[in-house]
């Protein structure tokens, strides 16, 4: 993840950064995070949207990745080698489906774009 000097970016965006310690802001922002994915009362609606394994992760074995997101869908596969390393190909990024509010999108079209994304290479899956 790219880092970017914050105080630089609030003066760019015309928001006075003077009477607030902005390292303390975010400090804030990420316990908010924090304790909304963790299901805790805060500020901010967090969603944890990973899912958990209960098994082993099996090695060498490529499956499905999806990350639908609110802006963007981001379909690929993955693999772990031997040593635990990741090895992730096939990867696209598009809009995500029914980002725009001006157009209702059906399920049918939403797992349309899935089935699409991922039909070129449904030989590498069991």
């Amino acid at each position: 993840m790219a880092k970017i000097d914050l105080q630089a970016w609030l003066i760019e965006q015309k928001i006075s950064v003077d009477s607030y310690n902005v390292n303390e802001l975010i400090q804030k922002f990420q316990d908010e995070m924090k304790k909304g994915l963790n299901g805790e009362k805060n500020s901010l609606a967090m969603i944890p949207s990973h899912v958990g394994i209960d098994n082993k992760i099996t090695k060498n074995k490529w499956v499905a990745v999806i990350d639908a997101g609110g802006t963007n869908l981001r379909i690929g596969k993955a693999r772990f080698d031997e040593d635990g390393k990741i090895h992730l190909e096939c990867l696209s990024t598009q809009e995500m489906p029914g980002r725009d509010k001006e157009k209702e999108t059906k399920a049918e079209d939403f797992y349309k774009v899935l089935v699409d994304e991922l039909e070129p290479f449904q030989k590498d899956f069991d």
